[in-house]
């Protein structure tokens, strides 16, 4: 088994749908080359963005089958992160031990939403699911969507296990990375926003998950690799360029705006999976202008 090193542009993919609800399986493949041929470090499936919390089961397993069978046809080093994780420890345990043996390089795991556990219970959680596979494990906090929210001194313990490597952190709390780094100073810290990733690599997070990448993969790797040559003010040409889209792509719950903005580009249906619905018309204008202004084309998915 490779061993990942979550550092650079980790895209939350979409799940494409047809008109009929269904997965529209050639428009996934399709996104997931653009992503193969741009460059980036990982995709992260079934997640957020992914509409995980209206994919089935059997959705789900067939996203990672496909993926992993599209990258033995197509050798890379991308990396393949599958989002496992729910409120139900026992029915993490089982999803993510079957998806570590597929052979994905790491497993996301959410903190369980709903129930609101204490940091006793988080803990036990991912030590639970930890100890019964074979994988890395990215932690995963959104608390805006889960209500809950891990503290520093439960991270510093759970970064303990050789298998929890990393926090994709999208709490919108920059100062939680020097809190934790000041704990775990090698521990992997992956933003979940956009919109802070430079700010969160001048703190030392190693990378982002993000959602503009499903539009702009090959500007997203770029202003990663110009911060790895240190070519901060490149970088920041590039995050000032397409910062009305980082703040868009959240005019509306995600992912409506991304799969509107797909749409617009011909990428795939801007289909929506019940209770979300497609953008309303006010923020749908205000995301095409967005496009225009930012110069995004087809052919930056190309």
């Amino acid at each position: 088994m490779r061993m990942p090193s979550f550092q650079g542009i980790f895209t939350a993919l979409v799940t494409p749908f047809t008109k009929t609800q269904e997965i529209d399986w050639i428009a996934w493949e399709n996104l997931l080359r653009n992503q193969l041929e741009a460059g980036v470090h990982g995709v992260v499936l079934a997640a957020t963005t992914g509409e995980s919390a209206t994919l089935t089961k059997e959705e789900k397993k067939e996203l990672i089958q496909r993926t992993i069978a599209f990258f033995k046809k197509n050798p890379s080093n991308l990396q393949i992160i599958a989002s496992t994780g729910s409120n139900n420890t026992e029915e993490t345990l089982e999803f993510s031990a079957w998806a570590s043996e597929q052979g994905v390089d790491a497993l996301l795991l959410v903190t369980p939403y709903y129930n609101r556990p204490s940091q006793t219970g988080l803990k036990n959680h991912f030590l639970q699911v930890a100890n019964h596979v074979r994988c890395p494990i990215i932690l995963y906090q959104v608390p805006l969507r889960t209500g809950v929210e891990l503290e520093p001194k439960t991270i510093a313990s759970l970064a303990e296990h050789p298998r929890i490597q990393g926090l994709k952190d999208a709490s919108g709390r920059l100062t939680l990375i020097s809190e934790v780094l000041e704990r775990v100073p090698l521990f992997k810290m992956l933003i979940g926003d956009d919109f802070h990733f430079l700010p969160a690599w001048a703190l030392g997070c190693s990378g982002v998950v993000s959602v503009a990448s499903n539009l702009i993969p090959k500007s997203m790797v770029k202003c990663h690799r110009m911060l790895l040559e240190g070519q901060f003010s490149e970088a920041l040409k590039i995050h000032n360029r397409f910062y009305p889209l980082f703040r868009d792509l959240f005019i509306e719950s995600n992912p409506a705006p991304v799969k509107a903005g797909l749409h617009t580009l011909g990428w795939c249906e801007k289909i929506l999976r019940p209770p979300l619905a497609q953008l309303n018309e006010s923020h749908e204008h205000q995301l095409q202008l967005t496009l225009k202004k930012c110069a995004i084309t087809p052919g930056e998915l190309l």
